[in-house]
């Protein structure tokens, strides 16, 4: 039986990160900028879940891997001397190797799919990981791991500055953690410091891409605002109004990848590659189209569904106490009249995952729900995560922020030895939420 997985990343960004509304990257220039960014280090302890089975046996198979990159939107968090930051984006990677099936969980729900989709598990699962009697499931080491295809023409902004560039590739390799195998992952070259502006050698889970707007008086050396109005957006980015008085204020929202249903061919191809190692093949150089974010209809967390306040944001005000199941609608359409299921690819699938601690330090809970994105049996476009998963996620705690991904992802299985790899790449959105 194989799973499609939604989670098991690191993600680094403390809530309480002081960023800027507007990224003055138009302009080449790494200093003076606006945005005064404040991002806690991460404890880098990557949750690789093993594969995971409805009934796992004395004699498990090989596990099935999976390699995802999201390209998520969302409100950053404001900090003590600066407003939030709305349209940023994220590249969120996640990579579960797993040496064998069979992996089992405090909560799981999980059953086969229909239809065509009858060998894939769909449902929810949660773990509490405290640090001490629980761990997360250890990582084989399956070789190096790499993402390219992404935009790179983009302004970013982490705990060391800021700059406009990042390197080609994401690039993730095995370590071990404690003795447990984790990935770990950077732009460019792992373990490189490229300094003052530069993004390579950092986690893609630190670099956030905030919008973007041009200055009234753009550099001499500019790449983005040459020739564009001040106070405008330029081509490729998506406009935004943030302000009417006393003038009209833009955010210009950047695209680390594009999905284009009106030309095909421009949308973003995502190369995933594999290198291989001990029971693992190599699957090099493998593509995925990545699959465009669901239209969010409804969200239900306090017993009455509503259409989210701020479609680009839609998972914002997410009450998440275990005192109600959290359920989502969408469609795939973009016709928010149209019902849930509607314009969704049978191939696709839409993945949640919940993080009771976004800078991943245990004690920590994980909850992930799988759902085809039509899902012609049963509840078409709805994904559900029970009351009693959040309580055990929560594992009693209800201080700090958790952290919410929701992304419509595009598979391509492939094999690797004895090993199936699903390769998967999309969008979606993100949210930090009280608890």
């Amino acid at each position: 039986m194989r799973t499609l997985r939604w989670r098991s990343a690191a993600f680094g960004m403390a809530a309480v990160a002081s960023l800027g509304l507007l990224f003055a990257a138009c302009d080449d220039n790494n200093g003076g900028s606006d945005m005064s960014a404040d991002m806690a280090v991460k404890t880098d302890f990557a949750m690789n879940n093993g594969d995971m089975t409805a009934t796992p046996d004395l004699n498990p198979g090989p596990g099935t891997a999976q390699l995802t990159i999201a390209d998520v939107e969302g409100t950053y968090p404001a900090g003590a001397a600066t407003p939030a930051a709305p349209f940023s984006h994220l590249l969120f990677t996640t990579q579960s190797i797993p040496e064998q099936a069979g992996a089992t969980h405090q909560k799981d729900n999980r059953m086969p799919g229909p239809g065509a989709l009858s060998g894939f598990l769909f449902g929810c699962t949660a773990d509490y990981y405290d640090g001490a009697t629980s761990l997360p499931p250890s990582a084989a080491n399956a070789g190096k791991i790499s993402y390219s295809g992404y935009n790179t023409q983009l302004g970013w902004a982490d705990a060391t500055g800021m700059g406009a560039g990042v390197p080609a590739s994401i690039n993730c390799d095995f370590a071990s953690l404690n003795g447990l195998g984790v990935y770990e992952c950077a732009f460019g070259m792992l373990g490189q410091d490229g300094g003052m502006g530069s993004a390579d050698g950092a986690d893609p889970a630190t670099v956030l891409f905030p919008p973007m707007q041009c200055p009234a008086t753009p550099p001499a050396v500019n790449n983005n605002c040459a020739g564009v109005a001040h106070n405008t957006c330029p081509a490729g980015f998506v406009p935004h109004v943030v302000a009417t008085t006393p003038i009209t204020v833009y955010a210009c929202e950047q695209q680390p990848t594009v999905v284009d249903p009106v030309t095909p061919a421009n949308t973003t191809k995502i190369t995933e590659m594999l290198a291989g190692n001990g029971t693992y093949s190599a699957a090099i150089n493998k593509m995925v189209t990545v699959a465009k974010s669901v239209t969010v209809l409804t969200v239900d967390s306090t017993g009455t569904p509503a259409a989210p306040a701020n479609p680009a944001d839609p998972l914002a005000g997410i009450t998440l106490d275990g005192s109600h199941d959290v359920t989502i609608t969408w469609n795939c359409s973009g016709d928010t009249s149209k019902p849930a299921g509607d314009g969704c690819s049978p191939t696709s699938f839409t993945g949640l995952i919940v993080l009771s601690s976004p800078t991943q330090a245990l004690p920590m809970g994980v909850a992930q729900c799988v759902m085809p994105s039509k899902n012609p049996a049963g509840s078409p476009g709805t994904i559900t995560l029970p009351k009693d998963f959040i309580k055990t996620i929560l594992g009693g705690s209800t201080s700090g922020p958790a952290l919410a991904l929701l992304a419509q992802l595009n598979g391509n299985p492939n094999f690797s030895g004895s090993h199936e790899v699903v390769l998967t790449a999309g969008q979606g959105y993100f949210a930090f939420l009280p608890k």
